[in-house]
């Protein structure tokens, strides 16, 4: 196996037991119902080891969510607040919208 996979299955059996212990305890209809929230936390990937992202799996996701539009409307606002003076290139700042881009129809 992977190394990041064996990583990853060993965070997660400590969270949440050994497999061998889920399957033992859980009937196959229960196999059926989601896991209880037990992991409060997402697991961070880029903190395993050998993760690679998968950018061609990335951009196909962005693109069925509908989320260029946005992303654009998010660059013409900054790129415009940059031209005006009142923010500059990388400062960390965040442009609002006077209208916030979940009530504008594009």
């Amino acid at each position: 196996m992977n190394d990041a996979v064996e990583e990853f299955i060993a965070t997660v059996s400590d969270v949440a037991g050994s497999a061998e212990d889920i399957s033992r305890s859980r009937t196959a209809s229960d196999l059926c119902k989601p896991l209880p929230n037990r992991i409060d936390e997402r697991i961070d990937h880029a903190k395993l080891k050998n993760y690679k992202r998968d950018y061609k799996q990335e951009r196909a996701t962005s693109l069925a969510r509908g989320e260029a539009p946005n992303n654009a409307a998010r660059k013409r606002a900054r790129r415009s607040m940059e031209a005006e003076g009142k923010v500059k290139p990388f400062d960390g700042k965040d442009v609002d919208h006077v209208v916030p881009l979940s009530k504008v129809v594009l």
